[in-house]
């Protein structure tokens, strides 16, 4: 045990955080990509009415993973504290419990989806040629909708488990096998939509099967069991990341009142092209919470502000980067997904000039928001959470859509960041007393 700690609690800050971070940010990205691979196949084979429609549905999947991605990083955070603390019979219990509560919330949720299907998509925002393949898309990715979460969550706690290249290695696996079978469905078979939503299905799916090998193998330091802690102390630490999908619905329903497919079809070129620098964000602000709390746990206070530091200057770095970028080559993001429809792309264009300018805070907000979370202060990490996905977001698109011609209506979301910095900013002063930052 010492020596699965000690990567962890020993080893150089930099090195620690960058051999956990960096594979997990790899197959982040890969993870994104075949996401983005989709979006090039549905735009580029079956056209930017098929591409609406699965952004449209896209609120539905965020929900499915920000529900993984709520319990799981709860979950994590809470097990690596036991792990820093030398009780592996704790850490598995919450490991246990939390794959338990991730099975039965996926499953209730893709039943009721699939019985209120007309109703769902109607509030989602499907109507007229869009409804046929939003359809067909929703109903083929709720068959695997409980092993979308699980899948993630498994990812997570094979990092807690001491095993972070298995975990970059089974997200690696998901998109290699998503991008596969989305040529082989959509541009071989012409199975559109539907062949895109399979295609991600049997990705995440693949990935399930090898993080289940791995903990019922002698490997594994976590068992799946349930006794050694209470449900309490895993709800209490998960942070709702669910927001995100209103946002998108939001959005969503904007853009077809404002400007009807096109409209959806500019918007997911930008949320596409966005979500593969924000990825990239994820995985290195993702990679603190574990480190944080287990370090925090071993009663080490001043390397886990350096684990801080550290992830707060790559993130920046990113960001510029992705500002770079978003300014230098706006029109070839729109060819990528849409080569024969000038007028979506010009619009894309529009959306992407004010859009750019979140990089700048975006990255640093998921820093802080995963620092506190490793902390244990999980209603600050989720004030922050809400304030960025769901809180600013939704009164600012609110606000600008009355207030600024149509095109510039995005100009609310790097608003929203930069607010939700200063709080963050904010809170850490607050709590220099108690952190030493």
């Amino acid at each position: 045990m010492s020596q699965n700690r000690a990567s962890m609690l020993d080893r150089p800050v930099a090195q620690t955080f960058f051999r956990y971070g960096l594979p997990w940010s790899a197959a982040f990205l890969l993870l994104s990509s075949a996401g983005l691979v989709d979006t090039i196949f549905i735009g580029r084979y079956v056209g930017a009415q098929a591409l609406a429609a699965v952004n449209i549905v896209s609120p539905v999947f965020s929900i499915f993973f920000g529900m993984g991605v709520m319990l799981s990083v709860g979950g994590t955070v809470r097990s690596a504290h036991h792990v820093g603390r030398g009780d592996l019979r704790a850490a598995s219990a919450v490991f246990g419990r939390t794959m338990l509560l991730i099975l039965l919330a996926g499953l209730v949720l893709a039943l009721l989806s699939l019985l209120f299907r007309p109703l769902l998509l109607a509030l989602l925002g499907a109507d007229g040629d869009v409804m046929r393949p939003a359809y067909q898309y929703l109903t083929t990715i709720l068959l695997f909708s409980p092993v979308l979460p699980a899948s993630y969550a498994l990812s997570q706690f094979a990092r807690v488990d001491q095993h972070p290249t298995l975990a970059s290695l089974g997200l690696i696996l998901s998109a290699a096998v998503n991008i596969f079978l989305d040529y082989l469905f959509i541009a071989r078979f012409g199975w559109g939509v539907q062949g895109a939503a399979l295609a991600t299905g049997l990705g995440f799916s693949c990935t399930l099967l090898l993080f289940l090998i791995h903990f019922l193998s002698r490997r594994a330091l976590l068992r799946l069991t349930l006794k050694g802690c209470g449900w309490r102390e895993i709800l209490r630490e998960s942070i709702n990341e669910i927001s995100v999908g209103s946002i998108i619905l939001l959005i969503n329903h904007l853009m077809m009142a404002r400007f009807g497919s096109p409209g959806v079809a500019a918007f997911t070129v930008v949320s596409y092209g966005s979500w593969f620098g924000l990825t990239l964000a994820y995985g290195l602000s993702d990679t603190l919470s574990p480190l944080v709390s287990a370090n925090h746990a071993a009663g080490l206070r001043q390397r886990t502000h350096r684990f801080l530091h550290v992830a707060l200057l790559s993130l920046l770095a990113l960001g510029v980067i992705m500002f770079l970028v978003f300014s230098l080559y706006p029109q070839e993001l729109a060819r990528l997904f849409l080569p024969d429809n000038a007028a979506v792309g010009s619009l894309a264009c529009d959306f992407i000039a004010d859009f750019r300018w979140s990089f700048f805070f975006s990255g640093l907000n998921m820093g802080i928001a995963c620092y506190l979370t490793g902390l244990n202060r999980s209603l600050q990490a989720v004030g922050m959470a809400l304030s960025r996905s769901l809180v600013f977001p939704a009164l600012f698109l609110s606000l600008f859509a009355l207030w600024l011609e149509d095109e510039h209506i995005f100009w609310a979301i790097p608003l929203a960041e930069a607010l939700t910095l200063l709080l963050g900013i904010g809170l850490l002063v607050h709590g220099r007393r108690r952190t030493g930052w």
